[in-house]
């Protein structure tokens, strides 16, 4: 799976759908796929992060945030391209074991993720070190950054 090639030259997808169409056509047969499949859904997402996640974000320009399917995604209120690539893994993991993708639950939990994490980092610096803790069984990960807010004035 982590070998998955971003078609290039082809008009690029621009919903979620036609991303998992384009993946799962041209991927389907493919060994990696299959063991991708296979694996517990959350084993499988979390561990390609770097991997397939990041042939995701780059091959469909997430990051640049102009791109159609990041403008697709930011309508469904989802603006992190690591959040996207997610919802894409997530999202074909379910259809290839032919389940409900739930879209909506998915978009919802990123949504109450950066909420709460928002509602946490209230009145913190604004650049430092973040400790930010996952829903409950999904560990913890500590964040580096430069806040960067348009709510600041």
């Amino acid at each position: 799976m982590d070998r998955f090639s971003i078609a290039i030259g082809k008009k690029p997808p621009s919903t979620l759908y036609e991303v998992l169409d384009e993946l799962e056509k041209e991927h389907r047969d493919d060994e990696e796929c299959k063991k991708f499949a296979e694996e517990p859904e959350d084993e499988a997402v979390s561990s390609r992060h770097h991997g397939l996640g990041q042939h995701i974000r780059n091959g469909y320009e997430l990051w640049k945030g102009d791109s159609v399917l990041s403008v697709h995604f930011k309508s469904l209120g989802i603006f992190h391209a690591d959040d996207m690539s997610g919802i894409i893994m997530r999202s074909l993991h379910r259809r290839l074991n032919s389940r409900d993708i739930k879209l909506k639950d998915q978009v919802k939990f990123y949504q109450d993720f950066w909420e709460e994490t928002d509602r946490k980092n209230k009145g913190a610096p604004l650049s430092g070190t973040t400790y930010v803790e996952l829903p409950k069984g999904k560990g913890c990960i500590t964040l580096n950054f430069k806040h960067i807010d348009s709510r600041i004035p």
